[in-house]
């Protein structure tokens, strides 16, 4: 929009320089065919002063030169209009008194459309180079052919001047042309110039942003790296720590031979080995924050079973989502509890069962469930016996590190139902 403006601004300072040049050069050439007329009339042909003031002729160039001269004080429609018009009907007048051969009424009538176009009047640019043309070729031709068929060398002479006068004005507007497009040209150099600095300057701000951006993305890494070892550092000495007091308790119940001081010992082991177990995931996992629980917990329940020694068969079905460690410790232990529990009171020694462990989504939240086909047992009797340490955990870690939701089904077999709020982010 802004260049639109301009280039209608600087269209309308040439239009503008243009009229004061024909206005210039339109009354000086008017004063000279003035006082060469009133010279070759008083000293040549020895007429009287105001016969040759009041002849038509003089009268017509006094005036023209006058409205000429006031043109150029004048806005270019304005001015422009006066000068058309005035070029125009002294084309008309000189064809209307022309002689043989005299073709200056042509000529100017062609200069006034000429004129008329450069002053925007007419939107038409081909007929601009239709008047040059004709200017240019057509009226020397015919100048050319005057002398030769009419034998009025005066006449053509004369047409000759007013042609060279034309050309002369013809110029002008051409020569303001290509002052504008020079200047135009240089502005916009100018301005090319300009604006491949500020890109340029641009390119190299943008460059040692992209570079800065660099630099800090790979410290970034490795800090990110870094932390991932030392996390992963962490992970393994407890592991280890805790594997370290899983092994003792296993030499105790080894040495043990009172039975529920064992059951005790292998349930205390279980629990460690669950805690042991998440530390071990997350080193040997690539997210060293968060546990793949449907694999995880799969595992794990194959080492529990093993170190119960049991021939219950272990069904994990799990949807697959992680947990953070801050969650995945307390559900591990509290399915832990559950199989435990199922391990030791729901079936006896060699029995050959089933435990179901389920995790699913539930809009937000997830459904963990832990289900047995034993023998099944009263919930009060659950919630009251004397070993119910177990129980214990399992709702102190549900309900106050889980925010869960506990329910206990003893119809057939006992059943856990965990519901946790928040539904963890899916792997």
């Amino acid at each position: 929009m802004a260049l639109r403006l301009n280039s209608e601004r600087s269209s309308d300072a040439t239009r503008t320089k243009i009229l004061k040049g024909v206005s210039s050069a339109v009354s000086v050439a008017g004063m000279v065919f003035f006082f060469v007329n009133v010279v070759d009339a008083l000293v040549i042909r020895g007429r009287e002063p105001l016969a040759i003031l009041t002849h038509p002729s003089i009268f017509v160039v006094l005036l023209s030169t006058a409205l000429f001269f006031s043109t150029r004080f004048l806005r270019y429609q304005i001015g422009g209009a006066i000068q058309v018009a005035v070029i125009f009907l002294n084309g008309v007048f000189i064809l209307s008194r022309t002689r043989p051969g005299d073709l200056s009424g042509a000529v100017m009538i062609v200069y006034a459309m000429i004129l008329a176009l450069r002053y925007g009047f007419f939107e038409q640019k081909r007929g601009l180079v239709s008047a040059s043309l004709i200017v240019a070729l057509f009226v020397p031709a015919a100048s050319f052919a005057s002398v030769q068929s009419f034998g009025t060398p005066f006449n053509a002479i004369n047409t000759i001047a007013m042609t060279a006068l034309m050309l002369y004005l013809f110029w002008i507007p051409f020569a303001e042309e290509i002052r504008e497009y020079r200047v135009a040209n240089k502005t916009l150099t100018s301005m090319v110039a300009e604006r491949t600095a500020d890109l340029k300057k641009a390119n190299e701000v943008l460059a040692e942003e992209v570079r800065q951006q660099k630099r800090t993305q790979e410290e970034l890494k490795g800090l990110v790296a870094e932390k991932e070892v030392l996390v992963r550092e962490v992970h393994h000495r407890v592991k280890n720590n805790l594997t370290v007091i899983n092994g003792l308790l296993n030499l105790q119940m080894a040495k043990a031979t009172d039975p529920a001081l064992r059951s005790e010992l292998l349930a205390t082991r279980s629990r460690i080995f669950a805690m042991a177990f998440v530390h071990d995931s997350l080193y040997a996992n690539d997210n060293v924050a968060r546990v793949p629980m449907s694999r995880y917990v799969g595992e794990l329940m194959h080492h529990i079973r093993e170190m119960h020694e049991s021939q219950v068969a272990i069904d994990v079905m799990f949807d697959e989502f992680d947990l953070g460690i801050d969650r995945a410790i307390p559900c591990s232990i509290v399915i832990t509890e559950c199989v435990t529990n199922a391990l030791k009171h729901a079936f006896d020694p060699r029995d050959t069962g089933r435990i179901i462990i389920t995790g699913r989504h539930i809009g937000d939240a997830l459904e963990i469930t832990v289900s047995d086909n034993g023998r099944g047992m009263d919930a009060e009797a659950v919630e009251s016996r004397d070993d119910n340490l177990g129980v214990v955990l399992i709702r102190s870690l549900a309900e106050q590190q889980l925010r869960a939701t506990v329910e206990l089904e003893t119809s057939e077999g006992v059943t856990w139902r965990f519901v946790v709020p928040e539904t963890p982010s899916l792997s």
